[in-house]
């Protein structure tokens, strides 16, 4: 910069004053104006500065320089009208070539001045974009120099400087036009250069002190609304409606807010405000719901951003009708000829997120109506802070309106329970409230029970029961808050009777020191209940006596069987022994007879069996000795153990089928399955009637049918004619026709081999049909089975052993004696205890038979005399009625090696015998 004359110097020091008391952008506008109009002799000056815009639209309102495109207008002098309305706003824009002039330097001794050739020119805009002052003093057509300039009025027939303005938060452009073309000399320009360096620097200082102003103002602000916003028992209504006063006269022409829905959807705006006789603006947006749709990036604010729109970012659609568009067709024709609507449209626009913890509850929004009123970044700032204290505010009322509605729900929750709900002070031992309900539970007001103080548990609890109070209450004081405690007591009715109540508590505060202060109950009149309870507790009691009782003939029961099997089976086993003896000695004389008598005393076993463990074979426990089977061999089986009762009733047997169905499973058990089918249909059906039996083949399974003639079964007995005895009266009339327990039984055995049981009948009179089905295995070939001996088999010579039989049945024990002598051992029997052990210490048996019934003396107590007799290898064998499993037990015990139950096949006990013989014989090859 070259130097300044005196003169000039005492301008610049005039400039340099009056810049100091510049305090607004504006004042100093004014000054570099006025001062440098005056001291360069220019008919006109004017400054622009840089749009104030959104920082996140940087990218739409700044060139690729990083100047902003558009300057608008601070303060001119010398303009007229139409030309302030055409320099308002400037873009810059190309007119031809740069030319550099090499012997003046820029602002600051940096870029070179720009001077216009008379081949083009450069507008004061685009100077200042390239950095550089720009000084037009050559003559030339104003088509050549500025045809594309927008200051053109710059650019007659008048030299012209422009002074780009650039700052840390400044940028804008200064100017100066001239009557005419003049030359402007050295000292001039340097002086304009001056000018816009003092005119930054004071740009700058009025910056600082215009966002001091506005902090204090934004504070002051703040602290008014948040007292505002503070008034006790505001409604959500209220608070919106005053933040949105507070906004709209603080920020904008108009405010509203908008509120989130708990879907994440936007509410219709509601409390909507307008400032200054701008309310046109609220209603313009009003009416096209569209608008303000597009307006503003409503996800952004859910999001929590703030969201300011300038106008000139309205969006392209916008620009054909809708708000935005009108503001800036307004702004390019002029204001005069746009319709009421159209100059009422928001010119700028802040939409700041009401959020509490980071969640959005909606958005405080703010407009202005005059574009040259643009928002700044001040704005932002006041508008965020209105809108954080708003949604705080509006938060507190939420929690309290929710607080009050809660109170209200209890309320009218406790008023509504027939149960009394009460609040007791644990410290002054009295209730703080109590529900009405207390009038139906004790027939007292709830002033009533307050009157009482601390005599409440006096007048009020059961003296029995206050001892128990208590306890619960230092209970209640150890539990974790929120855990609750029931407990069960008496209180006096007004009546003066005794009520049953059930509590439940919990502590509902504390004391600082951590004791309980109040807890919270809720009770229940629970009188009847208690009472019934009682009851049930009576009859459990005289239930549980009945059980005993029945417990105790049941053991009776079984005691009896017990005993009844042992004399059954004492007579079944020297029948048995005496048919073996008959083979052994006859020969095959009267086979068919021993083998008739054979099969029924097989048959009464199992029947004592049955007997014995009824319970066993109903519930399916019966062990089944499994192979492949013909059913043919077992309808043939059970027809020839039920002949003689169809012969006795003069039934006519009819059978159809043919043999090779062929199931797996335990041939005597399914032979009784059927029998118990044929003595069901003899025994209901008159005689002289039918009974048929067929096997028959079905897909995979192999079915037997038993049909009758008989009585039938009454449609309400067939479900259940299978039902086992013991769980009720299940038995039909005698006197027409009935089921016992032998149908349970089928059913059980049945099922223990897969297979179904059914039963129909189409009524009485009309005779039944009882169906079994068992499945048939893949491979059913059927293997014959090993033939029974028919002959004892006598042992090599030497090869007996001495064998002891003791049994107080004088026929049992001959007859095996008579058989084991027959098979080469040398065998004595006794008949009592006493008489055992004298022949075995004379004997000293190999092994020993022993009935436990023994008279003088049980097998228990002979098993161990004689173990310590004769030594631990005596074969000890228990010969008894006695079969059930705690016998087995005790005779392990008592130190038998065996537990055979009466009536036993000789081929047993030979074969024990065997093992002796063969044990004793490893032992000597040892």
């Amino acid at each position: 910069m070259a130097e300044l004359p005196a003169t000039w110097t005492e301008k610049l020091l005039c400039v340099a004053s009056a810049f100091s008391r510049a305090r607004t952008a504006y004042e100093v506008g004014e000054v570099a104006v006025a001062f440098g109009s005056h001291a360069l002799g220019a008919t006109s000056g004017a400054i622009w500065l840089a749009s104030r815009v959104d920082p996140s639209a940087r990218d739409r309102s700044e060139r690729a320089d990083g100047y902003p495109a558009q300057l608008e207008l601070l303060a001119s002098r010398g303009l007229d009208p139409s030309e302030r309305q055409r320099l308002e706003r400037l873009a810059a824009a190309h007119c031809g070539p740069v030319v550099h002039d090499p012997e003046s330097g820029g602002i600051g001794g940096g870029a070179p001045d720009v001077h216009v050739g008379e081949a083009g020119g450069l507008s004061c805009a685009e100077g200042a974009a390239a950095g550089a002052p720009v000084f037009v003093e050559c003559a030339g057509g104003p088509a050549s120099r500025c045809e594309d300039l927008t200051w053109e009025a710059f650019c007659g027939e008048r030299s012209v400087i422009g002074l780009p303005l650039f700052g840390e938060h400044v940028a804008g452009q200064l100017g100066f036009a001239f009557a005419g073309w003049v030359a402007i000399p050295a000292e001039a320009r340097s002086f304009a250069q001056a000018l816009a360096a003092q005119c930054v620097q004071a740009l700058e200082r009025a910056r600082l002190l215009d966002a001091e102003q506005q902090a204090r103002r934004r504070l002051r602000i703040l602290a008014d609304a948040t007292e505002a916003f503070g008034a006790p028992d505001m409604s959500t209504t209220a608070l919106l409606e005053v933040a949105a006063r507070k906004a709209s006269a603080a920020v904008g022409d108009g405010a509203f807010l908008r509120l989130l829905a708990a879907d994440g959807t936007w509410l219709e705006p509601r409390a909507a405000a307008a400032e200054r006789g701008s309310s046109q603006v609220l209603q313009c947006l009003g009416g096209d719901r569209g608008a303000l749709e597009r307006l503003v990036d409503w996800a952004a604010v859910a999001r929590g951003e703030t969201v300011l729109v300038p106008a000139t970012d309205a969006p392209p659609d916008a620009r054909r009708g809708t708000h935005g568009g009108a503001m800036n067709r307004c702004a390019a024709v002029g204001r005069a000829d746009c319709s009421a609507a159209e100059r009422s449209a928001p010119s700028d626009v802040i939409a700041a997120p009401l959020q509490v913890k980071g969640r959005a509850l909606g958005a405080l929004v703010v407009l202005r109506s005059r574009p040259r009123e643009r928002y700044r970044e001040e704005d932002r700032l006041l508008v965020e802070g209105l809108a954080s204290r708003a949604a705080s505010a509006l938060e507190k009322t939420r929690l309290h309106e929710e607080v009050v509605r809660s109170q209200r729900l209890f309320e009218g929750i406790a008023e509504a329970s027939p149960d009394m709900l009460y609040l007791f002070d644990v410290r002054r031992r009295r209730s703080v409230y109590v529900s009405r309900s207390v009038e139906q539970v004790l027939g007292r007001a709830p002033r009533e029970i307050a009157a009482l103080g601390d005599a409440y548990l006096s007048e009020l609890v059961h003296p029995d029961h206050i001892a128990g109070l208590e306890e619960h209450e230092r209970r209640l004081a150890e539990l974790p808050d929120g855990a609750m405690l029931e407990h069960e007591y008496r209180m006096r009715h007004a009546e003066g009777s005794w009520r049953w109540v059930r509590s439940r508590d919990r502590v509902f505060s504390r004391t600082p020191s951590g004791e309980p202060e109040l807890v919270l109950g809720i009770a229940r009149d629970v009188t009847e209940q208690v009472q019934s309870e009682l009851e049930r507790e009576e009859l459990l009691a005289r239930e549980q006596q009945a059980r005993r009782e029945a417990e105790t003939a049941s053991r009776a029961k079984d005691e009896f069987l017990a005993m009844l099997g042992h004399e059954l089976r004492n007579p079944l086993s020297p029948i048995i022994t005496a048919l073996e003896l008959m083979r052994m000695r006859a020969g095959d004389a009267f086979e068919r007879e021993r083998t008739l008598i054979l099969r029924q005393v097989q048959h009464l076993v199992r029947l004592v069996d049955d007997l014995l463990d009824v319970s066993r074979i109903t519930r399916g426990k019966v062990a089944l000795k499994r192979r492949l089977v013909d059913l043919h061999e077992v309808v043939s089986a059970s027809i020839e153990m039920v002949s003689p009762l169809l012969e006795g009733r003069r039934h006519r047997l009819t059978r159809d089928g043919r043999s090779g169905f062929v199931v797996e499973g335990d041939p005597d058990r399914l032979a009784q399955a059927v029998a118990n089918l044929l003595t069901n249909a003899a025994k209901y059906t008159e005689p002289g009637g039918t009974v048929s039996v067929s096997v028959e083949r079905d897909g995979d399974w192999a079915v037997v049918k038993v049909r009758d003639s008989g009585m039938g079964i009454p449609p309400e007995l067939l479900g259940r004619v299978f039902d086992l005895f013991v769980q009720g009266q299940r038995t039909l009339d005698r006197s027409q026709g009935g089921l016992g327990l032998g149908l349970a039984i089928v059913k059980s055995l049945v099922e223990l081999h897969g297979g179904e049981v059914a039963a129909a009948s189409e009524g009485p009179g009309r005779g039944s049909v009882f169906t079994i089905r068992l499945p048939v295995p893949l491979r059913a070939t059927l293997t014959p089975a090993a033939a029974a001996p028919l002959a004892l088999a006598r042992v090599g010579a030497g090869a007996g052993h001495r064998v002891l039989v003791v049994d107080d049945n004088q026929d049992a024990a001959d007859a095996l004696v008579e058989a084991l002598d027959a098979s080469g051992h040398a065998v004595l029997a006794a008949y009592d205890g006493p008489s055992a052990l004298d022949a075995a210490a004379r004997t000293r048996p190999d092994a020993a038979f022993l009935d436990i019934g023994l008279p003088l003396m049980d097998g228990y107590e002979l098993a161990r005399r004689m173990r310590e007799l004769l030594g631990p290898d005596v074969k000890l064998v228990a010969l008894t009625g006695y079969g059930q499993e705690h016998d087995r037990a005790q005779s392990r015990a008592a130190g038998f090696d065996e537990h055979l139950v009466k009536p036993v096949e000789l081929d047993r006990i030979m074969g024990l015998l065997r093992e002796l013989w063969a044990a004793r014989e490893r032992v000597t090859i040892g």
